[in-house]
């Protein structure tokens, strides 16, 4: 059996996996709480990082010749689907592309069309080289505030799809028993 290029790839499966996703929400209401509250606590930190995000990318994405949208491997991951369901957000219609060989579909000449929310993580996360170098220029105090900020958003998200996967597996992220009332 051979794993597909994306998960989600197809209208389906994407809406397979939004419908299991909402209905997990629904069955475990204030027991999925906690996840609720990471992916609160991982949104505020990302709306402070935005404008800088926006900023970068409007510096550097328009000269680009190797825009990551048309080339990189991206696609929403498990806990993209869980950040945009605990936060209650619309999912967009599809998964970022069906196939590896095709750009997103959801770039056009002005850049994304998505919210920022609503993108993959690593579209807001990653840092190309011509980026990196505009960090780099930021005041050292800045770079360690920030710093820490992304760190902070990413332990929020990492801690939200564990708390998920006790909720809903009954177990731990080490496998032992984690009793949950639902």
């Amino acid at each position: 059996m051979t794993l597909p290029s994306f998960f989600w790839a197809t209208e389906r499966e994407w809406r397979q996996a939004h419908e299991t996703l909402a209905y997990l929400f629904d069955r475990y209401g204030p027991v999925a709480d906690p996840v609720r509250l990471f992916a609160g606590q991982a949104r505020q930190g990302l709306e402070v990082l935005f404008p800088m995000f926006d900023r970068f990318a409007e510096a550097v994405c328009p000269d680009c010749d190797s825009i990551c949208c048309l080339k990189a491997r991206v696609d929403y991951n498990f806990t993209d689907l869980v950040f945009m369901h605990a936060l209650g957000l619309t999912p967009p219609p599809r998964q970022i592309r069906e196939r590896e060989d095709q750009p997103c579909r959801y770039l056009s000449p002005a850049g994304c069309t998505l919210p920022r929310i609503l993108r993959p993580f690593v579209c807001t996360w990653y840092f190309c080289a011509p980026m990196l170098e505009l960090y780099r220029r930021l005041p050292p105090r800045t770079q360690r505030m920030r710093s820490a900020l992304m760190r902070e958003v990413q332990r929020n998200r990492n801690d939200m799809e564990a708390e998920f996967m006790r909720i809903v597996t009954g177990r731990d992220i080490q496998g032992l028993p984690y009793e949950v009332e639902a």
